[in-house]
């Protein structure tokens, strides 16, 4: 059976506790009480919250996916940036409460799109790009994952480079390709480590570096990737040991660089798993 639980995850996870219904010192049910007044007076942030509740159930209230899509649309009504993208992607997958409806799709994602959702904006650029809902335009992909990735999206960034090393939708630049890789990267991002390191080895638009290309590669390894680890072994074969050396050296001052924002990342990419 399609849920619409499925769209309505923790990817969106809005803070209740964060809206003006919500008072610390009332337990759950009184909470839930003010925020359903507060929803039905109109407050599409009230409306998010009881449709996120109702998705999943809490305490005495009871899992009701129809009324969590029905309150979810209400906000979207009223220009609730979140909630329009769930409509749009119930609308794009399809569910028991809303048929699958491409036009009705792009029109939500669209507008959460122009209202600056990078989530929303990632996802136009990635149906642009693909060209199975919609007709394939990579100008509108780039100008869509450029859109996001100026707002810190990682997976936009990462698109945005690689349009920049195809030359599709954008004219062919590996600088700047290496510049948007190097952002997500630093948060240890494996894609960008691994193109990075391709990139390098390749000297494509670059002078051929088997130094950097050991480094990311051997970075990329480090947080788990198989494929970055035999690539780094295999080239290491073309390397003398001092090279190697100084590779492992940048390597390990990159990390102690970025353990920050690595921390971070894995903290997320942890929470929301």
């Amino acid at each position: 059976m399609r849920t619409i639980i499925l769209i309505i995850s923790l990817t969106f996870c809005g803070n209740v506790s964060a809206l003006e219904c919500y008072d610390e010192k009332l337990d759950f049910k009184e909470n839930f009480t003010n925020c359903l007044k507060d929803a039905n007076n109109g407050n599409p942030k009230a409306q998010f919250a009881i449709g996120r509740i109702y998705a999943t159930g809490k305490d005495d209230i009871s899992k009701d996916e129809k009324k969590a899509f029905n309150w979810i649309k209400k906000a979207a009504n009223q220009g609730h940036t979140q909630s329009q993208l769930m409509i749009g992607k119930a609308y794009l997958s399809g569910t028991d409460f809303a048929e699958k409806d491409n036009k009705k799709a792009l029109d939500w994602i669209e507008k959460a799109a122009t209202n600056d959702s990078s989530t929303a904006q990632y996802l136009l650029g990635s149906l642009y790009y693909k060209g199975e809902v919609i007709p394939q335009n990579y100008n509108k992909t780039f100008y869509w994952w450029a859109k996001a990735a100026n707002d810190n999206n990682t997976r936009a960034q990462n698109g945005v480079a690689l349009l920049y090393v195809a030359g599709i939708g954008v004219d062919k630049d590996i600088t700047k390709a290496i510049s948007w890789y190097k952002k997500t990267a630093s948060s240890g991002d494996v894609f960008a480590l691994k193109a990075l390191g391709q990139i390098y080895y390749n000297g494509d638009g670059v002078i051929q570096d088997y130094i950097k290309a050991h480094m990311y590669w051997n970075i990329a390894a480090a947080r788990g990737d198989k494929s970055a680890l035999e690539k780094r072994d295999l080239i290491a074969d073309l390397m003398t040991k001092q090279q190697i050396s100084e590779s492992q050296s940048m390597a390990s001052k990159w990390m102690e660089d970025n353990k920050d924002m690595i921390s971070l990342y894995d903290l997320i990419d942890k929470t929301f798993k």
